[in-house]
């Protein structure tokens, strides 16, 4: 079995925690942060796919990711006060694929430099 990280793990776990908190809270009017919806989206499931995969370094774990993405969103339809959006879900999505990428190219990248 592969080693578990405890920093990444504790990091997963402030990371799920505060992207559910952002996902599920009453949003707020103004907020500091212009960023658009969408780059946050993304940018909450690439970090939650960082930290999950330097946790337990199993990539097939990421694939509960996927599963948190499309929940997130059928749980927002319910609650009163945020919408379901197919873009979201699509921009989650998103977030973890380019993470998947981006293993995929560094250990390709990583086995070249250790043939030559």
């Amino acid at each position: 079995m592969k080693s578990f990280s405890w920093f990444w793990g504790a990091q997963f776990l402030i990371a799920i925690f505060l992207v559910s908190y952002g996902l599920f809270s009453l949003p707020s009017g103004e907020t500091s942060l212009n960023i658009p919806d969408k780059i946050l989206h993304f940018l909450a499931f690439f970090v939650l796919s960082l930290t999950l995969y330097n946790a337990f370094k199993n990539i097939f774990l990421l694939f509960i990711l996927f599963f948190y993405a499309v929940i997130s969103e059928f749980i927002q339809y319910y609650l009163p006060y945020r919408e379901m959006e197919l873009m979201d879900v699509m921009s989650n999505f998103l977030g973890i694929f380019v993470f998947l990428f981006s293993i995929f190219f560094l250990k390709t990248l990583e086995k070249k430099e250790s043939r030559t």
